[in-house]
């Protein structure tokens, strides 16, 4: 099985308890949103937006709010949020006090593609956490419990 599918049948098996989907992503629109970026995102994250534009991921101790394709080129867009931690795609939120993102070309060396989350009041580098080490790992951690918030900071 490939990595997107896994991600996918993960999800799938916790639609109705913890993982709330939406209607798929066209891929017209993730590839738009793909050349807009400047990013090719990965297998993965693809299948995700494929199988549910968005969703919600609920745990014990953490959330996971996936934006809809539309609002990852616009958050992406927005100098407010991306300036302060260039080259990094924002994909999503807690529905609360942070946000997540990607590090498609690994300059924060915990891989590419690695997922991190940072408090929406102190947006940098230094305050940021990592998460995962991909988007399924991110799933995994949600699902199990992990308190991904007290994970320590970069810096």
């Amino acid at each position: 099985m490939n990595a997107g599918a896994d991600v996918v049948a993960l999800l799938r098996s916790h639609e109705g308890t913890s993982w709330t989907p939406r209607p798929p992503a066209s891929a017209s629109e993730v590839v738009a949103t793909e050349k807009a970026l400047g990013k090719t995102f990965p297998p993965e994250y693809k299948s995700l937006l494929m199988y549910s534009d968005g969703g919600t991921l609920r745990g014990a101790e953490a959330r996971v709010f996936f934006f809809r394709i539309e609002e990852v080129r616009q958050f992406n867009g927005d100098p407010v949020w991306s300036s302060h931690i260039p080259g990094m795609v924002i994909f999503g939120d807690d529905l609360g006090d942070y946000i997540y993102y990607f590090d498609p070309e690994n300059r924060l060396h915990r891989g590419a593609w690695a997922v991190y989350l940072v408090e929406k009041g102190a947006v940098s580098f230094d305050y940021s956490k990592y998460a995962a080490g991909s988007v399924e790992h991110l799933c995994r951690r949600v699902i199990h419990g992990d308190p991904l918030v007290s994970e320590p900071y970069l810096a």
